[in-house]
């Protein structure tokens, strides 16, 4: 995701707000009226820094976070879409358009990038990876795995089994 120059913009207008309102010699009587002008500066600010139509950066972290936290376990667009305070559909949209995948789609490649990492650094066997990763079962697993990669899960441990022999083989050489 590019960020333009205004995402990196705000803590130099919000600090230029403050300023503002800190030189003028404020009346109580006008007091109440700035900090509404600030909140709206902040609310434009904060429509600035989103793609356009995408999500807010707290709402898409809050997203991303809720996903990670329920990898393993069945993860609702719908779920995901109340904790963002969105409709469903603006959601899927909105996170779309910010990340480029949709909401299962992200999903799905988070928890591929988990199963490979489990597959390559445990033990595990492929049906508890599967179920550790979210996946209904080791068949649907081994069929979401091979469509992303390429290769099947097994075959994949082996190629990374023999790509780890070989580094550590490499670094024990060396010393």
């Amino acid at each position: 995701m590019a960020l333009s120059a205004q995402t990196f913009a705000w803590p130099k207008v919000l600090t230029s707000d403050i300023r503002t309102l800190a030189r003028k010699d404020i009346a109580m009587t006008h007091a109440p009226q700035y900090p509404c002008q600030t909140c709206k500066r902040l609310e434009h600010i904060e429509k600035q820094t989103t793609v356009n139509g995408g999500l807010t950066p707290w709402r898409e972290r809050l997203a991303k976070q809720l996903i990670l936290e329920k990898l393993g376990e069945n993860i609702e667009v719908s779920e995901l879409a109340r904790a963002c305070a969105l409709s469903r559909s603006y959601f899927s949209r909105a996170f779309k358009c910010s990340t480029g995948l949709s909401p299962q789609e992200w999903i799905r490649s988070q928890r591929i990038a988990r199963a490979k990492c489990l597959i390559q650094h445990t033990e595990m066997t492929l049906t508890q990876i599967s179920q550790e990763c979210g996946f209904c079962d080791q068949s649907h697993f081994s069929h979401i795995f091979s469509r992303a990669e390429g290769i099947n899960p097994f075959t994949w441990r082996g190629h990374a089994l023999k790509k780890t022999h070989r580094i550590e083989q490499f670094v024990a050489a060396e010393f």
